[in-house]
């Protein structure tokens, strides 16, 4: 009686290695590709935040015989005072803390803005009455209020101190950005059109500071909201600091 000798298919180790190579070459084109559409769809969910918060300012304008909501209380470039915060909640959106991280949609925050949503859920982050946000919010802000001049805040490093004590539409700097993407950093203010000598991120929790980041924590760009209801999208080239405080830079200036 014979025996039948049975025949194994399978891989070879050449043919193994061949096809983890077409995976890791395959790999190396695809994932970028997803990359950059991800943080596309996040610039667009960004845009689209800031148009509509550019449709609540025009409808506040119109009630409001053509004025920005009083933000005298509110301190440096992300907190907002009690009437804006009034704002919000008629014309933006109902607006309340949480006990969890905002939804990556909130229209308060950019969907790629960490440091705020870590702030926003940490009480010893908070200073009551004001409210911190993931936007800067530039009109009718007080130089002078207590959280911003007693704390050595500067508005006017570059000349445009304008930009944020404005009350209403129109008028002067009514070409200037009223609201747009977080990026700042801690460190001494850099001369035009240089970083300086910054630090992108918090050392712990390590969380990236600004917007829209590269790999070193530099934002890329930002998206700009400005008066007629245009959002605009600059790089960050195009950005300079504009205002200084506590050891931070905030960098918001562009060339109108």
């Amino acid at each position: 009686m014979g025996s039948v000798r049975s025949s194994r298919v399978g891989f070879t180790l050449v043919e193994l290695l061949v096809v983890v190579a077409i995976i890791a070459v395959l790999a190396s084109l695809l994932l970028p590709v997803l990359a950059s559409s991800k943080e596309q769809a996040c610039r667009t969910l960004c845009a689209s935040n800031l148009r509509q918060w550019g449709i609540a300012y025009a409808a506040y304008a119109g009630d409001s015989r053509n004025c920005f909501p009083d933000n005298t209380d509110g301190a440096q470039m992300s907190w907002c005072g009690t009437n804006v915060q009034a704002f919000w909640t008629q014309y933006l959106m109902p607006m309340r803390r949480t006990t969890v991280e905002k939804d990556k949609t909130h229209v308060l925050f950019c969907p790629d803005q960490q440091w705020h949503r870590y702030a926003d859920v940490n009480p010893n982050s908070m200073f009551a009455p004001q409210f911190v946000i993931g936007y800067f919010v530039l009109p009718f802000r007080d130089p002078n209020f207590t959280m911003n001049a007693g704390w050595g805040y500067s508005y006017n490093i570059t000349g445009l101190e304008g930009w944020v004590t404005k009350q209403k539409l129109g008028g002067d700097f009514a070409k200037a950005p009223i609201v747009m993407d977080m990026k700042q950093a801690m460190g001494s203010a850099p001369p035009p059109g240089s970083s300086g000598n910054v630090d992108w991120f918090n050392p712990s929790p390590r969380i990236p500071y600004s917007s829209h980041i590269r790999p070193s924590g530099e934002p890329v760009g930002g998206n700009f909201l400005f008066e007629d209801g245009r959002v605009s999208w600059y790089n960050s080239r195009n950005v300079s600091a504009a205002c200084t405080g506590q050891g931070w830079v905030f960098f918001y200036g562009i060339n109108l």
